[in-house]
């Protein structure tokens, strides 16, 4: 009978044994670690990895094979000079029996301190592993994700911004005979060719948002701003009975107009027929009504862009450290600035589309405008009319030149009608109204402050979110993709100052030049009427002076002018350096948006440089520089959830939020419009004179209630 002592020491020594024998048989790291086996035989070709061909498992599974071996007696040790720094063996040893290697594993909620940190020295990596890795198709997190949840919704967004050119798609391509089989192919080749240029004009448009999206959120507040200012000075006006009916159209059509504001005679309406005026306003509101919502321009996508966030969120929640899941969240939260320019254009009262003015409005006295040809493409006009839309970039000062072409018209008709009845101090109070106009229209400090903080939290919180999320995913720091949403926020700065300087005028801007005071000392020189304002600072745009008398405005002409000495004077300087930033900040803008996307979904970003902060691209192979190549580590896990999380649902609530501001405003403007003009032209609201001359210059059968009359002519 065997004693319960005699059983233990017996399994002891049974025990000792087996693993005796089995640390005997390892006598190779492979033996050790089976993953590493045969791992060199698998190295990708050299010339292969500048194209893409490089397999960073690769190189990490060789990191490991390279660090270790197998000591006189039988164990497991780090060579000497080992490519991994620091590299615990132990705790090695255990991820690998918990089923969590280095270079291979996911999140497990079981165990959530996740992999060992495996930091490899650069010299290492740039000699052994060179290149990049193009993304695999079967990683869909690394370039579907972001290209179908993203990417794809940002087009259609930036689709809805209204502009005044596109590519032209020749008429050829949809001409084919199809009666017989000739024709089928060319049709197909026909719908090929169109296809390609839709899908050149589609990235040329993008491109113009990406680089431009700060002037276009900034023009439009400042458009947006001036419809409120107008609606409420019309509002006011029409209560004191300070304004006359057609000047009311005016005001009302003027909130309606988003063409170009060189096309004044719209203006001839009032003076040629009267009754057609009101009776376009009335078209306008129908048409206002009956044009698409907010909801079907902006609010459908958005639901599709905010699917995309949900989804990769659920992604990242449950694959806690997966940085594919958390790269792809940043570059949406990035993609937010697209979504947040078309909001700002939709919530606009003014239409985007101008034959809709065309239709109620059009006079045939209208100049065309010829294409744009660039080599074989043509860039025509978006919308076939004789009136040309504004460029989102343009909107908010478009809209201020209405204003001010309303301003001269009114004024004029005031000087010349009520002279000749001597009613000067009701002339003075009118011309008081326009000066009102003038002063609420022109934007004072606070209200500049609020449309740029307003812009700065529109452009801000998606690079705000982007660049944390970039920041803490490995390596963590400012490294590429961070450091690519970095150029494009100071590229979109440079834009907004560039925009303010040839907007916003010189402080203290007045109605009238005459009235400008330049003062005296520092701030004097910064005034309306100072140095910088004579001299053309607040005007850089304006190439007037590079032409010659009576020569039109063209890209012949401006440069003729600039190899004449026309070009030498302190207007041509502030002119070139307006126009050398803005092209310079715009390529910059263009490259770091869609080259950093195009690199992101095909996993140029992957390259080793990549994997070091900024501060040492310039001395990469110094000692001490390592870069991080493992997966789900437990700094992956903690980030996940302390940054990557977070700014997911932040971003989902935000863009949520602007959303409806944007659907909120658009109905509340809508609104008011449609009530302004249910009351444009009741009897109340006329100016006393223009009342007193109806009842004094009629007689009594003359004396109709005016409302029905107009409407009867005006129908």
């Amino acid at each position: 009978m065997i004693l319960p002592n005699d059983l233990f020491l017996t399994l002891f020594f049974l025990t000792f044994l087996l693993a005796t024998s089995l640390a005997q048989n390892r006598t190779t790291v492979a033996d050790w670690i089976p993953q590493v086996a045969g791992n060199s035989l698998y190295a990708p070709e050299k010339w292969r990895t500048t194209i893409g061909g490089q397999n960073f498992t690769w190189c990490c599974v060789q990191a490991i094979a390279d660090s270790l071996e197998v000591s006189e007696d039988g164990k497991l040790v780090t060579v000497e000079n080992a490519p991994i720094a620091d590299l615990n063996v132990s705790n090695l040893l255990r991820a690998i029996q918990e089923g969590q290697f280095p270079c291979t594993a996911r999140y497990d909620s079981a165990e959530p301190e996740g992999a060992p940190e495996i930091y490899v020295a650069y010299v290492w990596l740039a000699d052994t592993c060179p290149g990049w890795a193009l993304s695999s198709g079967s990683n869909l997190n690394g370039w579907l994700q972001p290209l179908s949840g993203f990417l794809l919704p940002a087009v259609i967004f930036c689709l809805s911004v209204p502009r005044r050119r596109k590519l032209h798609v020749f008429r050829e391509f949809f001409q084919a005979d199809l009666v017989m089989i000739t024709g089928y192919i060319s049709a197909f080749f026909g719908a090929i060719g169109a296809m390609l240029i839709v899908t050149i004009d589609t990235i040329v448009w993008l491109s113009v948002c990406w680089a431009l999206s700060g002037p276009m959120i900034l023009s439009g507040l400042y458009e947006a701003v001036l419809d409120n200012l107008i609606i409420n000075f019309v509002q006011v006006k029409m209560k004191n009975g300070h304004l006359t009916v057609d000047m009311r159209c005016r005001l009302l059509i003027c909130l309606m107009e988003g063409i170009k504001v060189k096309y004044g005679k719209l203006w001839r309406l009032v003076t040629i027929l009267p009754f057609r005026l009101f009776q376009a306003i009335v078209d306008l509101k129908e048409k206002l009504a009956n044009s698409y919502s907010f909801g079907s321009m902006v609010g459908a996508p958005v639901v599709f862009f905010l699917g995309g966030f949900i989804f990769a969120l659920v992604q990242s929640i449950q694959s806690l450290g997966d940085e594919d899941t958390a790269l792809a969240l940043a570059f949406g939260q990035w993609y937010m600035t697209i979504p947040h320019i078309a909001i700002i254009s939709g919530l606009l009262l003014a239409g985007n589309n101008p034959n809709i003015l065309e239709g109620v409005c059009a006079t045939k006295e209208q100049e065309a405008e010829s294409d744009l040809k660039i080599s074989f493409l043509n860039f025509g006009l978006a919308y076939p009319s004789c009136y040309k839309v504004a460029w989102q970039w343009h909107r908010g000062h478009n809209k201020l030149g209405w204003v001010e072409q309303l301003i001269h018209t009114y004024g004029h008709q005031d000087s010349a009608g009520d002279q000749s009845r001597g009613l000067l101090h009701e002339r003075e109070a009118h011309m008081g109204d326009m000066d009102d106009l003038w002063e609420q229209t022109t934007l004072s400090p606070y209200d500049w402050l609020m449309i740029l903080f307003m812009a700065t939290f529109l452009l801000g919180v998606p690079f705000v979110l982007a660049f944390i999320t970039a920041y803490y995913t490995p390596e963590v720091g400012l490294s590429c993709r961070s450091f690519t949403f970095t150029i494009y926020a100071c590229a979109e700065l440079g834009q907004v100052i560039l925009w303010l300087w040839a907007y916003a005028g010189p402080p203290g801007k007045t109605r009238r030049q005459v009235d400008a005071k330049g003062g005296h000392g520092l701030l004097g020189f910064f005034r309306s009427g100072g140095w910088l304002h004579s001299h053309g600072f607040y005007e850089p745009r304006n190439v007037d002076h590079l032409l010659g008398r009576g020569e039109p405005k063209t890209l012949e002409t401006i440069l003729k002018g600039i190899t004449t000495k026309r070009c030498l004077n302190i207007r041509s300087w502030w002119c070139g350096l307006w126009y050398t930033s803005y092209v310079f900040f715009g390529i910059v803008a263009t490259f770091a948006s869609l080259g950093g996307t195009v690199m992101q979904l095909l996993g140029v970003y992957s390259a080793d440089i990549c994997q070091l902060k900024v501060d040492e691209w310039l001395h990469p192979y110094r000692p001490g520089v390592t870069a991080m190549i493992s997966q789900n580590s437990a700094v992956m896990i903690r980030d996940a959830e302390t940054y990557w999380k977070p700014c997911a649902i932040s971003a989902i609530a935000f863009m949520t939020f602007v959303s409806f501001v944007g659907w909120w405003y658009q109905r509340r403007m809508k609104d008011l419009f449609t009530n302004l003009v249910s009351q444009v032209d009741l009897d109340k609201h006329d100016r006393a004179d223009m009342r007193r001359s109806r009842w004094l210059g009629s007689t009594p059968e003359d004396k109709l209630d005016s409302r029905e009359e107009r409407h009867r002519r005006g129908g």
